[in-house]
C-alpha cells in the first residue's frame, strides 16, 4: 500500500490539451477537458500601431519626421489548480492597434481572464489578471517633439510570471531629404535561458524606410510566436502627398494559451 501511495505522489502530471486561441479579438471561452487537475494559462496582449509620418516647413526648409513605432503587448503566466473537466474559462483577447495617415497609432487591446464557471455558476473571479496592450506610436507634434515610440504593455496579476512588452522606437527626423519610421516594440514573454543569457524573440514590425520606399511593417500576432503582439512600425515620409507612405502599420493581435494537466 505504501508503494502505491508513493507511486501516485511521484507521478508526473500529463498534458491533456494545449489550446492556442487568438485569431479574433473580443470575449471568448474555453471548456476544460475531462480529467484536468490544473491549468497553466498564458496571456498575450495586443500591440500598438505605428504613428503617422509628417512634414513641417521652417523657413525655406522642409523637415520630414517619421512616425514612432507601436509598443509591444504584455505577457502573463498564471497557474490555477482549481479547474476541473467541464468548467468554462472566460477571457478576452486583445485587439490589434491600427494606424492612419494623420494621427498617432491606436493602442492594442488588453487580453484578460474573466472567470471560471462550473454548472453555470462562477467559481473563480480572475479580475486583475491582464496582459495589457501596447500603446500606439506617436505622430510628431512639432520640430522640437519627434514622434515618440509607444510604451509597451504591462503584465499584471499572474502567480507565475508577469512580463512587459518593449517600447516602440522614436521616429526619424531629417531636413530636406526624408525620414524613416521607428520600429515597433517586441511583445512580452517569459524569458528563457539558452545556455548563456536570457533571450527575447523580436516579433515587432519594422518602420518604413524612405530610401527604398518600403512601407511600415505590421507587427506579428501573438499566436505566431507565442509572445505578446508585436508593435507596428511607424510610417516614413519623403513628400507631403505620396500614396500612403506616411501611414503607421498595424500592431499584432493578442492571444491566449491554455494547457490542461491531469
Amino acid at each position: 500500500m505504501i508503494g502505491v501511495v508513493r507511486a501516485a505522489q511521484n507521478r508526473q502530471a500529463q498534458l491533456l490539451a494545449d489550446a492556442r486561441i487568438g485569431t479574433t479579438a473580443g470575449a471568448q471561452s474555453y471548456t476544460i477537458p475531462s480529467g484536468t487537475q490544473y491549468i497553466l494559462i498564458e496571456l498575450y496582449g495586443g500591440a500598438g500601431a505605428g504613428g503617422a509620418a509628417v512634414t513641417y516647413a521652417a523657413g525655406r526648409t522642409n523637415f520630414f519626421m517619421g512616425g514612432g513605432g507601436g509598443g509591444g503587448g504584455g505577457y502573463v503566466r498564471h497557474e490555477y489548480k482549481g479547474a476541473r473537466g467541464g468548467d468554462v474559462l472566460n477571457f478576452v483577447i486583445g485587439s490589434s492597434g491600427t494606424g492612419s495617415t494623420s494621427t498617432r497609432g491606436t493602442s492594442g487591446g488588453n487580453t484578460s481572464l474573466t472567470s471560471l464557471m462550473r454548472g453555470g455558476e462562477t467559481t473563480q473571479d480572475f479580475s486583475g489578471i491582464v496582459a495589457y496592450g501596447g500603446f500606439g506610436g506617436g505622430r510628431a507634434g512639432s520640430l522640437a517633439a519627434r514622434a515618440s515610440g509607444g510604451t509597451g504593455g504591462l503584465g499584471t496579476g499572474g502567480n507565475s510570471y508577469n512580463g512587459n512588452g518593449a517600447n516602440g522606437v522614436v521616429g526619424g527626423l531629417s531636413a530636406g531629404v526624408g525620414s524613416n519610421g521607428g520600429g515597433g516594440g517586441y511583445g512580452g514573454q517569459e524569458p528563457y535561458f539558452d545556455g548563456e543569457f536570457t533571450t527575447f524573440i523580436n516579433n515587432s514590425g519594422a518602420g518604413g524606410v524612405y530610401q527604398t520606399a518600403t512601407r511600415a511593417v505590421t507587427g506579428g500576432n501573438a499566436l505566431g510566436s507565442l509572445i505578446g503582439g508585436g508593435g507596428g512600425g511607424g510610417g516614413y515620409m519623403i513628400s507631403t502627398v505620396y500614396s500612403d507612405e506616411n501611414k503607421g502599420a498595424t500592431g499584432g493581435l493578442g492571444g491566449i494559451r491554455i494547457r490542461a494537466y491531469g
